[in-house]
């Protein structure tokens, strides 16, 4: 059941889409209509739009899932979430199709916590029952009670990450041949009678197709003494150390484990007094990922 205090009727909505990132989805927008586009209960109680156009568990124990959509193994779920006291939800990933059962996104899915005091192993940003989180990583990153929070949970092959409010505060691998992340739906949870997690702007971003490693590159043609030369750098925009390949048509360099924010560079010898109108090449990889970028430079005369 999804209650609506916002339209009644005929009655326009009056929510507008919440803004998501590039390369993100929008499963639940703020609006009505994503509302009952998508999701569907499972067990009893429900979750109703609010008047700041949010959604609020109540009763259960239930679980509103995402039917459109079975997700793959490799998957960025961003939410936002708030407690107003000391309640319970959870966020669950990797469960097969639950019917009108939530205790199958129990049993053979990962519940992502949200309460405010408990077990360690049952509190904000642990695998419920199977890994507590870090502590002093929750401490430092919790928004208070009343204060909304945001999780990215980055579920890759095996391996669940959970970041609240941009710090990871988790890093779990499943072990549990009942559990199957490779493809699975996504769900919150209305946990029982007096409980009231509210959610927002829930957004899903597909993480197979790896984003393109980032490096900045310039190319300059310069005299040196009446002789031309074809300068090229490369910078490392990225967190994490690349391998940069520099190509002229005079001469290639390989610089290995080129750390973030430092350059490859090489001036290559035309060993003549001009060049031709050309273009130099840079590639880079690391962490999975490659980069290629094409520089074209005119042609220069040094005599």
């Amino acid at each position: 059941m999804n209650l609506d205090v916002l339209s009644v009727g005929d009655t326009t909505d009056i929510c507008t889409p919440a803004d998501v990132e590039d390369g993100y989805t929008a499963l639940f927008d703020g609006t009505l209509e994503s509302l009952n586009e998508g999701w569907r209960m499972a067990g009893p109680g429900g979750f109703g739009r609010q008047d700041d156009c949010t959604i609020r568990g109540e009763g259960g124990m239930g679980l509103l899932w995402y039917t459109q959509e079975e997700l793959g193994d490799a998957y960025s779920l961003k939410l936002d979430w708030k407690l107003v006291k000391d309640d319970n939800g959870g966020v669950f990933v990797g469960f097969p199709n639950p019917g009108d059962d939530p205790w199958v996104a129990v049993n053979q899915g990962y519940e992502i916590q949200i309460d405010a005091t408990d077990a360690d192993d049952r509190t904000t940003g642990a695998i419920y029952t199977f890994q507590g989180a870090d502590l002093d990583a929750v401490d430092e990153a919790l928004n208070p009670v009343g204060q909304w929070n945001a999780y990215d949970i980055r579920v890759e092959g095996d391996r669940i990450r959970i970041y609240l409010n941009d710090v990871l505060v988790n890093d779990f691998t499943s072990t549990d041949p009942a559990r199957d992340l490779s493809s699975g739906f996504i769900g919150i949870q209305n946990h029982g009678a007096g409980e009231a997690v509210s959610y927002r702007n829930i957004r899903v971003k597909d993480l197979t197709a790896a984003e393109e490693l980032a490096v900045d590159a310039t190319v300059q043609v310069r005299c040196l003494a009446g002789k031309a030369y074809v300068a090229v750098r490369a910078t490392n925009a990225d967190t994490v150390p690349a391998d940069v390949t520099l190509t002229t048509p005079f001469g290639e360099k390989v610089v290995e484990g080129v750390e973030p924010g430092k350059s490859a560079y090489q001036a290559f010898p035309a060993r003549a007094t001009s060049v031709d109108a050309g273009a130099a090449q840079v590639t880079a990889s690391g962490d999975g990922r490659t980069a290629a970028l094409e520089l074209p430079y005119d042609a220069t005369s040094c005599g």
